[in-house]
């Protein structure tokens, strides 16, 4: 009698075989996802859902009623709510709260992220709703506290201003902190609760390769950078406060920020090099029994996870090896799916906030699309390549681990890509050939911290080897942006949530990869649709004052020629890359510095790193060589890179002209020390546009470079003024706007800066004058259109779907 074969069952049949938890942490995921989207949740209904979704009996009865318990979580309690309803800002607040990870150390503060257990502000007690989770910042060169379970500390509570004076919000979710409590002193942080034995152990034992590292510093004593100690410090302890940023740009450029957050590359070394030693160690008659073997790596594990601490990469990577390991000793497959999806369920129930925390979704991303689509990937390549399934060889080493590496970076997209702003093509073949050195690099951090530990002056005399290992990542800072490297990428599309778009290019581009004739037409939808948010161009020139926050950000262009004056401080250089994307910009034709301040030239150095940049700008006068800024501009200057300009020099950008007015050549402004910064000396020019309108940008110019100025009254006059110094007192006085005449002024500063920029006195000022004011704190970007007409069109980002307001 014939017999029918079994059934077969599909690839995606498969892994929910193997994999029964995944869809209940899909749905767990899900549901806290929408509970923290949704602006009211009823907690009985949603408790009666839950009560009979479990009641159903079918097989998607658990998955809905997880779902809606992850909705019943949020309801409970994980909202996250803004303190300027509750708290008042400029009165200290004391705070009992709970840390949930190790201090992180910055470069000039520690900053650990806390629960709030309760609040009190005046004498008050203060009742929730208040934030659960905020940002805890102590601005002090140690390590601010011991493990603890819970402290109390008294500080200043106020919401994080972002780039574009707003709440930090929009492109990392609710990853980047909404709020801060600022402490000023050690001596308002004490310890309620004492932590436990696990907790001192962990303390413990980084306290005491923190102390092996610092000895090691000592013993040197040439004061030299050493990279090989930097990068064994965040390698192996997570420490990188002290990478430098032009380091980490590099890495991202490239694909390959992830090889400095400590993740399964750790865990996985340190499990392969305990199970080897294990090994050699095992007496031979005990060689046969696994749990000899298999428990030296679980003891590693589990002692790296107290050295480095409970990161959520960290967390996850490890029980995972932990999970895989119990089940290679109880003689059980080893399901990464359901490792996977373990873990995410008991980190969800424990701190439902994770799923909008950056690391902890690029980490499951990353690993989840390693479990279910590198075999799929690898499998269809050798379909399409004719070979069997499985075949050996370098050849198949190379295929399965460029889809390892591909699979991950598309496993990543949808959260990297509303983050970072930056599409990098070559990641996959970049971390496939950055892996065996990061292997290499990992393993002999690891081995050097043994030898510190015990011989710090061994390890001394060792560091050179260290830093020869470590020398490529110096080198890709030093690589210039451009070719296919990293791509600027705007997500910004109207009406659609930022990661919509990366969730949209990371299907498509998985599409064509496992079948391209299916996905091809996919993919070029998902451009298409991205390629709606560039902005056609416009009727005629434009000038855009970008809203950076406390800093000066000019954008002029023409088409797709541009020219940024400016680029906000450090942080703001971050937020200019989306910024230019979202405008079609690819290149700049020039970066002028007005004067190098941080406020004004830190963004133009970051964002060097990633658009290709043909000229820069700058007045003549010597700058400081040893500040960050002095360094970019001596480094453009060596590569031929650099122009000074003096007064007379004319630009052209498109159908933009610009003309220098200041300041002299020879630098011959005398102060007489009450211009340390070098304000007066500021780069000082009239942009012309086709219909006749000049705007006349000032730099950080004050009362002396003014008074210079006004020996030509008639260069001055303009239609749109970029007022001097962020609306400082000290600049724009009455004489100087007399002979400046605008129509129009535009002013850039930070919401709640410390300067107390703009001084009151200088609106008033502006308005007595009949000039409309437009501030980046009140009214974000500005966008002024210039028509062959001579008309001018104002627009604002403040006014969304409006038409702007017309100039006469």
């Amino acid at each position: 009698m014939a017999t029918s074969a079994p059934p077969q069952r599909s690839q995606h049949q498969t892994l929910i075989a193997h994999a029964p938890a995944l869809p209940v942490a899909l749905a767990a995921w899900g549901g806290v996802w929408l509970g923290f989207g949704a602006s009211y949740l009823p907690v009985v209904p949603l408790a009666v859902l839950v009560a009979l979704a479990f009641s159903v009996r079918r097989k998607w009865g658990p998955v809905v009623a997880v779902g809606a318990l992850g909705l019943l979580l949020v309801a409970v309690g994980e909202g996250v709510v803004k303190p300027d309803a509750v708290v008042a800002e400029g009165l200290p607040v004391t705070a009992v709260v709970r840390p949930l990870e190790p201090p992180r150390a910055g470069r000039f503060s520690w900053s650990v992220p806390v629960a709030v257990v309760s609040l009190r502000q005046g004498g008050q007690v203060m009742a929730p709703p208040w934030p659960r989770r905020v940002l805890l910042s102590l601005p002090e060169p140690e390590v601010p506290f011991p493990a603890a379970r819970t402290l109390r500390v008294r500080g200043y509570l106020r919401p994080v201003v972002g780039f574009a004076n707003r709440p930090r919000e929009s492109s990392r979710g609710r990853s980047a902190w909404e709020n801060r409590l600022t402490v000023k002193s050690r001596r308002l942080v004490a310890v309620i609760t004492a932590p436990s034995r696990i907790e001192r152990a962990s303390a413990a034992l980084r306290a005491k390769v923190l102390r092996a590292l610092e000895a090691v510093e000592e013993v040197r004593a040439d004061g030299r950078e050493s990279p090989g100690l930097i990068l064994t410090r965040a390698l192996v302890l997570g420490e990188r406060g002290q990478v430098p940023a032009s380091w980490r740009r590099g890495l991202e450029r490239q694909g390959l920020a992830h090889l400095l957050a400590v993740s399964g590359l750790h865990v996985g070394l340190m499990a392969v090099l305990a199970w080897l030693l294990g090994s050699l160690l095992t007496p031979r008659r005990w060689r046969h029994l696994r749990w000899p073997r298999l428990g030296a790596p679980m003891v590693a594990v589990a002692s790296y996870l107290l050295l480095v601490g409970p990161r959520p990469s960290l967390l996850r990577a490890s029980t995972m090896a932990l999970l895989a390991l119990l089940a290679q000793a109880l003689r059980r497959p080893p399901s990464g799916g359901n490792a996977l999806a373990l873990f995410v369920l008991a980190a969800l129930a424990g701190r439902p906030s994770l799923v909008h925390d950056l690391g902890f979704c690029l980490s499951v991303g990353a690993t989840g699309a390693l479990v279910w689509g590198t075999p799929r990937l690898e499998a269809a390549w050798s379909d399409a390549a004719g070979l069997p399934g499985g075949t050996g060889g370098w050849r198949g080493a190379v295929r399965r681990s460029l889809a390892a590496t591909t699979t991950a970076q598309l496993g990543t997209l949808p959260w990297a890509l509303p983050a970072f702003h930056l599409l990098v093509p070559t990641a996959p073949l970049s971390n496939l050939m950055a892996l065996p050195w990061a292997v290499v690099m990992l393993a002999a951090g690891v081995s050097w911290c043994g030898v510190a530990c015990l011989h710090p002056a061994t390890a001394a005399s060792l560091l050179p080897l260290l830093d020869g290992l470590a020398a490529p990542v110096p080198a890709l800072a030093a690589w210039r942006p451009g070719g296919w490297g990293a791509l600027p990428w705007s997500t910004t599309l109207p009406g659609v949530p930022e990661g919509v778009l990366g969730i949209a290019l990371a299907l498509a581009l998985a599409a064509v990869l496992l079948r391209p004739r299916r996905g091809v037409p996919l993919l070029l939808l998902a451009l298409t649709v991205g390629w709606c948010g560039v902005p056609e161009a416009g009727e005629g020139p434009e000038l855009l004052l970008l809203d950076v926050g406390q800093g000066d950000a000019v954008l002029i262009k023409d088409g797709d020629r541009a020219i940024l004056v400016d680029g906000g401080g450090d942080f703001a250089g971050r937020a200019l890359v989306p910024a230019l994307a979202a405008e079609g910009i690819w290149r700049l034709d020039g970066m002028v510095v007005s004067h190098p301040d941080r406020d004004h030239c830190g963004g133009l150095r970051v964002l060097a790193d990633f658009f290709p940049v043909r000229k820069v700008y700058s007045a003549v006068f010597p700058w400081d060589e040893g500040s960050e800024c002095g360094q970019w501009l001596t480094a453009a200057r060596r590569r031929g890179q650099h122009r000074p300009l003096v007064p007379g020099d004319h630009l052209a950008v498109g159908r933009w002209r610009l003309e220098i007015l200041h300041p002299p050549p020879s630098g011959g402004l005398k102060s007489r020390g009450k211009d340390p910064k070098g304000n007066d000396r500021s780069l000082v020019f009239v942009a012309t546009a086709p219909g006749g309108r000049r705007v006349l940008l000032t730099g950080d110019i004050e009362a002396v470079a003014e008074r210079r100025l006004l020996s030509d009254p008639e260069a001055l006059a303009c239609d749109v003024l970029k007022v001097a110094h962020h609306g400082s007192q000290t600049s724009s006085t009455a004489r100087f706007l007399a002979a400046a005449r605008p129509r129009l002024a535009l002013l850039s500063s930070g919401r709640d800066n410390p300067y107390h920029h703009p001084s009151p006195k200088v609106v008033r000022r502006l308005e007595r004058a009949g000039v409309h004011v437009l501030r980046t704190d009140h009214h974000g970007r500005v966008r002024l259109l210039f028509r062959e007409d001579g008309t001018m069109v104002t627009t604002t980002i403040a006014l969304p779907g409006k038409d702007g307001a017309r100039v006469d």
